[in-house]
């Protein structure tokens, strides 16, 4: 499986798998976390060929970013929807009050905006990407998720 690490802290992983970006955060965003995220994506979209996803997985027990942090984060998925080759679709894993406040959060951002989805498994964000992305299949991008999942564990 090809998985290249292009980001990582204490609560926070950025991989690439082929056309895809997968982000899992079980810890704090912040703005510097957000900008290392925003250019490996930036990068990772110029060496693309075709359209490219970000795949991010919230974990239970991730915090509800700051005011600050949430702003800036909606104006990072806002520059990156510009090109119309992007997709972003987020997983709120859990039903602690943040991983709730989290969900509402991906809510406001998705309304009118077909590229940008929020759903309630990996399973239903594979699918979706596979979906909208050349030369992704379902079984190695689950594997890559799930590893990248792993890794942040493991850290």
């Amino acid at each position: 499986m090809e998985l290249e690490v292009l980001v990582r802290d204490a609560g926070n992983l950025v991989a690439r798998h082929r056309n895809v970006l997968i982000q899992v955060r079980s810890g704090e965003m912040t703005r510097p976390i957000l900008e290392r995220i925003e250019s490996a994506a930036l990068l990772a979209r110029a060496s693309a060929g075709g359209n490219v996803a970000m795949l991010a997985v919230i974990e239970e027990g991730a915090t509800l970013a700051s005011n600050d942090v949430r702003a800036a984060q909606a104006a990072v998925v806002k520059r990156m929807l510009r090109d119309p080759r992007t997709y972003f679709v987020t997983v709120v894993a859990g039903q602690t009050i943040a991983n709730q406040a989290i969900q509402t959060v991906m809510r406001m951002l998705l309304i009118g905006v077909p590229r940008l989805r929020s759903v309630g498994t990996v399973d239903e964000a594979v699918t979706w990407v596979i979906a909208r992305i050349d030369g992704v299949e379902a079984a190695p991008l689950r594997a890559a998720v799930a590893e990248a999942r792993a890794m942040l564990r493991a850290s």
